[in-house]
């Protein structure tokens, strides 16, 4: 038998459940366990996105790429503690001079560079300020986001109309291009973050709760679709007591 999405407005869990079996399938990998700091941010960022909250994933993976090269420039040996280490980790009120400081240190080059130059000006920049609104219009254009667009919605192929009803709106992110825009920028922040990890040493942080680990291992290790979030949820409950077999 074949079936059909049917889901009447008011079936909110049907929504979110269309959500994660669409949206399931762009999530990347889990990044290395080294730190909650790093990982919870990760796990908050894939699973926004999975639900369809796309600007809090871009806002999410944001944080973290600054937390991520911040933590990086500071100590590529031991992990820096958030606590220890906050006035040296944010002494730099803004990420241009940290971006300058990863470059001189070889830790950034070429197009990497250009690339973390891109996110902060157009990404960090607009988060930062409140201006989330323009984000999708300032990004168009940019060489370095340029997968994080339909090609229909460039600006040469836009009319006015679409321009200011859809591509500037305040409810653009929940559209189509919110999602093709947190899910390329997701690609890309997998991709930073990792390089960026290779070139440490750091050792797994195991002095914080281990069942954040686990939480985030779970995450990742499950097959996100309609039918297995259906199954994990009929088997999340079970009859209690004597009575129950």
């Amino acid at each position: 038998m074949l079936e059909v999405w049917a889901i009447d407005r008011k079936n909110a869990a049907g929504m979110l459940a269309c959500s994660i079996d669409l949206n399931g399938a762009d999530l990347p990998p889990a990044l290395p366990w080294v730190e909650p700091s790093i990982n919870n941010l990760w796990l908050e960022a894939c699973n926004s996105h999975l639900c369809g909250n796309y600007q809090a994933s871009i806002i999410s993976t944001s944080v973290l790429l600054e937390l991520a090269l911040r933590m990086v420039v500071s100590n590529l040996e031991d992990i820096p503690s958030i606590r220890e280490n906050h006035a040296e980790l944010f002494e730099r009120k803004t990420l241009a001079p940290v971006i300058n400081l990863a470059k001189s240190k070889g830790i950034l080059s070429g197009d990497s560079k250009k690339w973390w130059e891109a996110y902060c000006d157009h990404i960090r920049n607009k988060i930062c300020h409140g201006d989330l609104l323009h984000i999708l219009d300032d990004c168009r254009g940019v060489p370095q986001f340029a997968d994080y667009f339909d090609p229909m919605e460039s600006r040469g192929n836009l009319t006015q109309y679409s321009y200011e009803y859809v591509v500037t709106h305040p409810a653009a992110f929940h559209h189509k291009s919110g999602r093709r825009f947190s899910a390329h920028f997701l690609r890309d922040a997998y991709n930073r973050l990792s390089d960026l990890i290779k070139l440490t040493e750091w050792a797994e942080y195991g002095e914080w709760w281990e069942s954040q680990k686990t939480a985030y291992d779970s995450f990742f290790a499950f097959h996100w679709n309609y039918s297995t979030l259906k199954n994990g949820v009929q088997a999340a409950r079970k009859p209690f007591g004597s009575s129950a077999k």
